[in-house]
């Protein structure tokens, strides 16, 4: 039955660890620590961009690069400003005029 093959837990049951596993992978391998570098150099580049133009602009993942600028943020390599629209927009350094601190929360626009 073709419903058989979308049953809860398959996708889980064909990986080792899941999502925890992956992510220490990834710090374990070096490349979150390439991909800040990565997405550093894009905010240096495209200082005022949006995750969404920095990733378009250094053709990476959209939210590999919002996954890496709060590290960056909590780091004090970066810091954000709303925009007009509502947008967080990047920039290099460590504060910008005061309402960018923090990391992004739910519901935030990015």
């Amino acid at each position: 039955m073709q419903l058989e093959l979308f049953s809860p837990g398959m996708a889980a049951r064909g990986r080792s660890g899941g999502a925890p596993a992956a992510a220490a992978e990834a710090t374990r391998s070096g490349r979150v620590a390439t991909n800040q570098r990565l997405v550093l150099r894009l905010v240096r580049m495209y200082p005022g961009s949006t995750s969404k133009t920095l990733a378009r602009l250094g053709g990476m993942d959209r939210h590999e690069v919002a996954r890496r600028l709060p590290e960056l943020l909590a780091l004090a390599d970066v810091f954000r400003e709303k925009n007009r629209a509502g947008e967080w927009c990047w920039y290099v350094g460590e504060c910008g005029s005061g309402n960018g601190e923090g990391g992004m929360g739910k519901g935030e626009k990015e």
